[in-house]
């Protein structure tokens, strides 16, 4: 199931491939990348064109499918191709929400003997973005400066990622049919080592 957000981030209708055929909008071609080493997300798909839901489906609105128990995965629609054969077709394109911490930036500061959380509480802080879960193994304790004006972002990924190793998760919750959260979670290692490629 995929949620429409408008931009309001107020869910406005859903994609669904079970159910009477003529009572949904099924969704299909569904391709969902991240990327471990930034936590970048995106998701492309197609749905039908001239579907009931379709004239949400637009530049700018927001989709979102559920990721696992506790949160979603939100996406903003950055591109859409509709393809007009025997029924019209429409493939959306993607990016995950977390890119909106390009627009955020983090002043000059000092975090004296901070443990990962109390960092990311630091480089969220005045941002839509809140801790989420933070893995016990990620114990360090060190001190981060900030000397320039680098974007939510960027810093997330020097300190973060780069400095302290962890991976990351952008998730959001919805509830009463709207957003009410968006989390970053850390880990040591995400998932686990199998060899096989997929």
């Amino acid at each position: 199931m995929i949620f429409i957000l408008n931009r309001k981030e107020e869910i406005v209708g859903v994609l669904n491939n079970e159910g009477d055929a003529s009572m949904i909008t099924p969704y299909f071609d569904d391709n969902f990348t991240e990327d471990l080493s930034t936590g970048a997300s995106t998701f492309e798909f197609s749905t039908v064109g001239n579907s009931q839901y379709s004239e949400h489906i637009a530049i700018g609105n927001f989709v979102a499918f559920q990721d696992d128990i506790e949160g979603f995965q939100m996406f903003q629609i950055t591109d859409i191709e509709e393809t007009h054969s025997e029924t019209m077709t429409k493939t959306v394109y993607c990016e995950g929400v977390c890119l909106e911490l390009l627009n955020e930036v983090v002043r000059p500061l000092e975090i004296a003997s901070a443990n990962p959380k109390q960092l990311l509480a630091s480089l969220l802080n005045s941002t839509a973005w809140e801790v989420g879960e933070v893995s016990e193994d990620l114990v360090t304790i060190d001190t981060y400066t900030i000397e320039d004006y680098p974007n939510v972002y960027k810093a997330i990924q020097d300190l973060v990622i780069n400095q302290l190793g962890a991976e990351i998760k952008f998730r959001v919750t919805l509830n009463d049919n709207h957003v009410t959260g968006r989390y970053i979670d850390l880990f040591k290692a995400r998932g686990s080592v199998t060899n096989f490629r997929f």
